[in-house]
């Protein structure tokens, strides 16, 4: 077994502390430095000369970080988006390789107690020993880390997908969501992951609420059907929301005519979706 040194650790607050005093300090010392009206009548003309230019100069270079700052609030949404994503994908990545590393261990392990220990001698039981418990540690270690890893892409995941919701809610749409998406929907984790890695990952957890049969169907598919179905699902609520986005205001009826009933696209099933597209499409282009 090996001895771990441990090295005195800097605590973080005496070292953030001091920057944040020396700054206040040296602010507090230019506020009290500033020279009386008197004083400064008395200083010769070549002193408020030189420092003139000075305050020139340094005038342009105060917009850059306001137009620097700006620029990024505009994509803040987006950027968030992309960063809980990226981190759920690398912590997925992480938790295959230390699950790939549990199952090397675990296989040498077995090697290893499949050994029988009647036909050693005395060192080699015990180096025998030694390295069954240095397998095993290293066993448990990436067992544990594949599931840490797991659970931060999970999280990332939900996190991505609530803050895609809240921006829909900001929109007006999906107000009653966690009504419509309830926890009793037939709905397995495999879809759920499915749903949360999509880009219209709200659109589809609320039409699957709206219609929980076509959720149980999805979910009583294979893996890789799942996926297909969830593919389709996306495409179809994309093209219905650019569809109806654009689509031209009905024309007026006239009084006493009979109008016909419109369904709404979000409340169609796929065949009355198909046929209703083409029509709808067209007007969109006039």
């Amino acid at each position: 077994m090996t001895t771990e040194s441990t090295a005195p650790a800097s605590t973080p607050e005496a070292t953030a502390a001091a920057p944040s005093v020396s700054v206040e300090s040296i602010q507090s010392q230019l506020n009290t430095s500033v020279p009386p009206p008197t004083v400064a009548a008395e200083t010769p003309p070549p002193a408020p000369a030189e420092s003139a230019p000075a305050l020139k100069e340094s005038e342009p270079a105060a917009p850059k970080p306001e137009t620097e700052d700006a620029q990024p609030k505009k994509d803040k949404g987006k950027d968030r988006f992309a960063q809980l994503f990226a981190q759920a994908q690398q912590s997925k990545a992480e938790a295959i390789a230390a699950k790939a590393d549990a199952e090397r261990a675990r296989a040498e392990l077995a090697k290893l107690r499949s050994v029988d220990p009647a036909t050693l001698t005395l060192d080699q039981q015990q180096a025998l020993t030694l390295k069954d418990v240095l397998k095993t540690e290293t066993l448990e270690t990436a067992t544990r880390t594949a599931q840490a890893k797991l659970t931060e892409a999970h999280q990332a995941q939900l996190a991505a997908f609530n803050a895609k919701v809240e921006a829909a809610k900001k929109e007006g749409r999906f107000q009653d969501f966690e009504k419509v998406f309830h926890p009793n929907l037939p709905i397995p984790d495999s879809v759920a992951e499915l749903i949360a890695e999509s880009d219209r990952g709200p659109e589809i957890a609320y039409h699957l609420g709206l219609n929980p049969e076509e959720a149980r169907t999805i979910a009583a598919l294979p893996p890789h059907k799942q996926g297909v179905e969830i593919a389709k699902l996306e495409t179809k609520l994309s093209v219905q929301r650019r569809a109806v986005s654009t689509a031209p205001p009905p024309p007026p009826t006239l009084a006493g005519a009979s109008s016909p009933s419109a369904k709404d696209p979000n409340n169609m099933s796929m065949s009355e979706f198909a046929a209703w597209l083409p029509g709808a499409m067209k007007a969109a282009r006039r």
